[in-house]
Formats: structure tokens, sequence, C-alpha cells
């Protein structure tokens, strides 16, 4: 039996290069799968008390956001 050809890399980093390579899309919130247990759970008692905190404060121009925090914290 004859021998295989083993790999031809000629003209592969033009072809890649053409394009760019880019670096891979990041989404705006990351998974925390993986993280500390301990950091998350805090995480979620943090983020439940700045939702408090903004609904006790009062904003200017942005009550259409304030009845949606209401609705989905209580």
């Amino acid at each position: 039996m004859a021998k295989s050809k083993n790999s031809s890399q000629h003209n592969q980093s033009k072809k890649n290069h053409r394009n760019g390579i880019k670096k891979p899309k990041t989404h705006r919130y990351p998974s925390l799968k993986g993280t500390d247990p301990k950091f998350r759970r805090n995480h979620r008692h943090a983020l439940h008390g700045t939702m408090r905190a903004l609904l006790s404060s009062p904003e200017e121009g942005s009550s259409t956001h304030t009845s949606h925090r209401q609705e989905m914290w209580q």
C-alpha cells in the first residue's frame, strides 16, 4: 500500500488572513458557570439589594422602567 500524504499548509495562512483573523465574539453577560458558589450566592443577594435601592429612590425620566422593576421584584 502506498504512503499517504501527511499535510500541506501551503497558502493556508494567506487564506486565513484575507478576511482577517477575528477574536471570538463575547457576550454582554458572561456565564457564571464554574465560578465560586460563595461568590454567586453573595452576588444574587447584592443584585436584589441594588434593585430594591433603585425602586425606593425617585428617578427622573424613567418611570416606565420603574414600573417594570416593581412587577419583577415584588
